[in-house]
Order: structure tokens, then C-alpha cells, then sequence
């Protein structure tokens, strides 16, 4: 968490490798490998996920092939089996519920005409699907009206697990999503100063 202009957003896309940014010097371990060594997609398929603020529009590709390479991709890395078409069908219909999208966005475009709910909902099922070690939401509740909120908290309570989830938000009132609904119990988070960011993991509120 932090004040704008603190570095929240910089330094998640330096994590995931953002070519806008070079990194001098210095290393960044994660599962015993040096991020700073991998080129993007490498660090995807390491596990690292990241939503973005303004998620933006891929023409001419659908969402349940954009999903289910990017899925096959990760399951190579891991040495698992790819899963057919039919297969991964199978895995993703239970997702879309667990952030209420309606099976026909699975033949959309991805995020191609989509709203501002619509577009966070979509990063969250990416999510979903790829279970990544490391997600890093970063404002994931910007742009959001009161029910596209609580979808995406819901959602995101739903994907809860041991593995490390980090909220990249100005405040802890927005980065809980509305906390006085109980809406995230335990959460994970990075807290930024200017030229300074410290890992806090696991603290109750």
C-alpha cells in the first residue's frame, strides 16, 4: 500500500518485467531463481501473475484460447499432461461462476468491448485458471461500481489459499474491497515508500 507516486505500480511491473523499465542492479529471488534473468513469459510460467489497472484489449483473439494456451503453457512448465479442448472446458466452467461471467465471454475477444467490471472480472478468471504462486493485483477495485467490487472480492476470497496473493492499493480500506463486509479476513500485501518497498506478509485485520 502507499500514497500515489510511492512506487506501488512501478515496482510491480519491474517484477514482471515491464520494457519500460531497466533494472541496474541487484537480484530478485523467487522460488530460487533470479527474476531479473527471465524474460516475461519466463517469469509467467515461473508462476508470477499480475492484473493490471487498465486491463487492455487483444482483437482477434477469444478468451478460451487466449486461456487455455496460456494454461497448456503453464502445465508444460510444470511437466503435467496438456488438456484438450474438451478437457480444459471442463476446468474453466466452474471458474466463471466464481467471478460471474456468463459462459458466452469465453467467445469474446479478450476484453475486446468489455466494461471496466467486465475487464477486472476477466484478469481475475485468468487468475483462476492459471493458479499462479505470485499474484500481485494492482488496484484491482479501480473503475469498479458496488457490484463489480463484490464480485471481484468474492472471487479473489474464493482463490485464497497458503500460496502469496499481494494487493497494490493506495489504502487498506479499497485494497480490502469494502472490509466492513468481512470481505478479506488475512490478506497479503506490499507497502511502499518512495524509493523503498518492504514485503508484510499475512497480517490480520
Amino acid at each position: 500500500m502507499g500514497k500515489n507516486g510511492s512506487g506501488k505500480s512501478t515496482f510491480s511491473k519491474v517484477l514482471v518485467g515491464h520494457p519500460d523499465y531497466e533494472v541496474t542492479g541487484g537480484s530478485v529471488v523467487f522460488n530460487g531463481e533470479n527474476l531479473l534473468d527471465m524474460e516475461p513469459e519466463e517469469r509467467s510460467l515461473a508462476g508470477l501473475f499480475m492484473s493490471f489497472q487498465s486491463p487492455v484489449e487483444i482483437p482477434g483473439v477469444n478468451n478460451i484460447d487466449f486461456l487455455h494456451m496460456a494454461y497448456n503453457a503453464r502445465r508444460k512448465k510444470l511437466g503435467e499432461p496438456e488438456l484438450g479442448p474438451l478437457e480444459f472446458y471442463a476446468y474453466i466452467y466452474p471458474k466463471l461462476d466464481l467471478v460471474n461471467m456468463k459462459i458466452d465471454f469465453l467467445n469474446r475477444n479478450v476484453n475486446e468491448g468489455f466494461s471496466g467490471g467486465e475487464r477486472k472480472r476477466n484478469e481475475i478468471l485468468q487468475l483462476a485458471v492459471l493458479g499462479a504462486d505470485l499474484a500481485i493485483l494492482d488496484e484491482i477495485d479501480s473503475g469498479l461500481d458496488v457490484d463489480a467490487l463484490q464480485d471481484v472480492a468474492k472471487a479473489v476470497n474464493g482463490l485464497w489459499t497458503p500460496k502469496e496473493l499481494s494487493f497494490d492499493d493506495h489504502s487498506l480500506s479499497t485494497t480490502l474491497g469494502g472490509y466492513k463486509t468481512g470481505m478479506h479476513p488475512y490478506y497479503d500485501f506490499w507497502m511502499s515508500k518512495p524509493r523503498l518497498s518492504v514485503p508484510y506478509q499475512k497480517v490480520g485485520v
